[in-house]
């Protein structure tokens, strides 16, 4: 009498270690999935999940994470399996925060001529990541200039600003990020 065929004494793989979201959980970074199994020829299928929905095209065990993620769980899914049945482990899901806030890879600056009666216009300078959008602080000697936030601000030098350093703080946003400042150097008046 011959043994069993093979098929018959193949078993259904098992879950050795359970699904885990492991990296800085924020967006821009990239966060990885793990689990072990056994089962003679068992292969994994990974899959991420955002708020518990399947995220099309996300099937490697790494992801960077996008501002889609942003204010979102993510957690990730894998299904092993071989000729005998599957078995699948989902990790908890994870909150995704704020990605590092854009850096000024050419600082903001200023143009024109720093003198009474002339105007000075502030330039955002360039970001990494790309800024969205970009607020303005105009400042006279450190203080804020009452009004003069306006996105592009022309600033008209006045009499007051003789003798005084005016500088712009930019604020550089962008969804899913936080807030990344940069100031100009300052402009001395004359």
């Amino acid at each position: 009498m011959r043994g069993a065929p093979v098929r018959d004494l193949l078993v259904a793989p098992s879950i050795t270690k359970k699904a885990t979201v492991t990296g800085t959980v924020r967006t821009g970074s990239e966060v990885t999935c793990s689990a072990a199994w056994s089962g003679y020829h068992a292969t994994g299928v990974w899959s991420w999940l955002r708020d518990g929905r399947t995220v099309p095209g996300a099937t490697g065990t790494a992801r960077t994470l996008t501002p889609d993620d942003y204010t979102h769980t993510i957690s990730c899914r894998v299904v092993v399996g071989n000729g005998a049945g599957s078995v699948g482990s989902t990790s908890p899901a994870v909150p995704v925060g704020a990605g590092p806030s854009p850096k000024a890879v050419k600082a903001p600056s200023l143009s024109g001529t720093p003198g009474v009666g002339h105007r000075l216009t502030a330039g955002h300078g360039t970001w990494s990541p790309e800024a969205t959008s970009y607020s303005y602080s105009w400042r006279r000697d450190g203080k804020a200039i009452t009004g003069a936030t306006a996105s592009g601000y022309v600033l008209v030098l006045v009499k007051a600003d003789r003798g005084r350093k005016i500088t712009v703080t930019v604020t550089a946003h962008r969804y899913g990020w936080t807030n990344g400042s940069a100031t100009t150097a300052p402009a001395a008046v004359h």
